[in-house]
């Protein structure tokens, strides 16, 4: 199994089996790779929202909360920051040598913590998606990095086979 424990594993087999061959490194970078492409996708979302906020003559209070009340400028930014998470759970995976999709799974974990005090402020039907849909994402791009380098052509098919030992 990708956790490389038994089936009826109790938790400290489950520890043991996450502690061991796990790097942080990959997790680093990997949530380092969320930000920055968080941060660039973001970049021409803020362009267009603040050139129709020109055109309407909005003040920054009001821009502010048209824009949090604005479902096409929040589910864009939505999708930016899925697609962020599924790069830097690619990323994860590809710098990770073993356990591929544990190291894209505690990415995901991290980039979801590390984001709770930027959310605060974001509608909860957003911080509902988004949070349901990070962990899911980053280890959608652990997944397809992990199929490909164990030689499989990204597709359908679960469970990744291979995922949890060393590369050939």
């Amino acid at each position: 199994s990708w956790l490389s424990a038994p089936k009826r594993a109790s938790a400290r087999t489950l520890t043991l089996a996450i502690r061991d061959n796990m790097k942080i490194k990959p997790i680093i970078i990997g949530i380092l790779v969320d930000s920055a492409c968080s941060i660039l996708l973001a970049i021409p979302i803020g362009v267009v929202a603040v050139i129709y906020s020109h055109s309407k003559d909005f003040t920054p209070e009001s821009f502010e909360a048209y824009y949090y009340n604005s479902l096409p400028f929040m589910l864009l930014s939505l999708w930016a920051g899925l697609v962020a998470v599924a790069l830097g759970g690619a990323v994860t995976a590809r710098i990770a040598k073993e356990k591929r999709l544990l190291h894209a799974l505690l990415m995901g974990i991290g980039t979801s913590l590390l984001s709770i005090p930027i959310s605060l402020s974001l509608p909860l039907w957003f911080n509902v998606a988004s949070y349901t849909l990070m962990i899911p994402c980053a280890l959608l791009g652990g997944w397809i990095v992990a199929r490909r380098i164990n030689g499989q052509q990204a597709g359908p098919g679960y469970p990744p086979q291979g995922v949890g030992s060393p590369d050939p």
